[in-house]
C-alpha cells in the first residue's frame, strides 16, 4: 500500500477503543501510519482522555500519557476558534448540534487539514467540509 500525503486525525472514540485493546482497532491504527504520512490527535482528545482518568481516578494513565507523548497534537488556537464558531452556529441553526467538544475537534481537523477517523461517522457528517473516514473504509 502507497502512502497518501495528508494526516489523519484519531477521534476520541477510537482512542479509547484501542486503550479498551480491541482488536480491530489495533490493527486499523497500525494500518494508518502505513497509509497516511502522519496520524495526530487534537488538543480537545487529550482533554476528553485526561477527564475521563480523573474521573476514573487515574486508571489508564500511563497508557494514555504514553498515546501522547507519541503523537502530534494538533491545537485549538484562534483560527480553529473561529471555524468552531461557524460550525456550531450552522448545526444550531439546522437543529443539528453534535456537542461542544466533536464541534471543536471538527475545526481543528478542517484548519489543519486532517482528515477525521471516527466511530461517529453519520455525526460528524453534519458539517460541510470536513472530511470523514470511517472504519469500513479502511478495512
Amino acid at each position: 500500500m502507497e502512502k497518501e500525503p495528508g494526516r489523519v486525525c484519531l477521534d476520541t472514540d477510537v482512542v479509547i477503543d484501542y486503550l479498551k485493546g480491541t482488536e480491530e482497532t489495533e490493527d486499523l491504527i497500525e494500518k494508518l501510519h502505513l497509509r497516511f504520512d502522519e496520524v495526530v490527535l487534537t488538543a480537545i482528545t487529550v482533554y476528553e482522555l485526561f477527564v475521563g482518568v480523573e474521573y476514573l481516578d487515574g486508571k489508564d494513565r500511563e497508557e494514555i500519557e504514553a498515546i501522547v507523548k507519541s503523537s502530534s497534537i494538533l491545537p485549538f488556537d484562534e483560527t480553529a476558534s473561529r471555524v468552531a464558531a461557524k460550525i456550531s452556529a450552522e448545526l444550531r441553526k439546522s437543529g443539528q448540534q453534535i456537542g461542544f467538544p466533536d464541534e471543536l475537534i471538527a475545526a481543528i481537523c478542517q484548519v489543519s487539514n486532517a482528515s477525521l477517523l471516527t466511530n461517529s461517522v453519520e455525526h460528524f457528517r453534519r458539517i460541510r467540509n470536513l472530511r470523514v473516514i470511517g472504519f469500513d473504509q479502511l478495512t
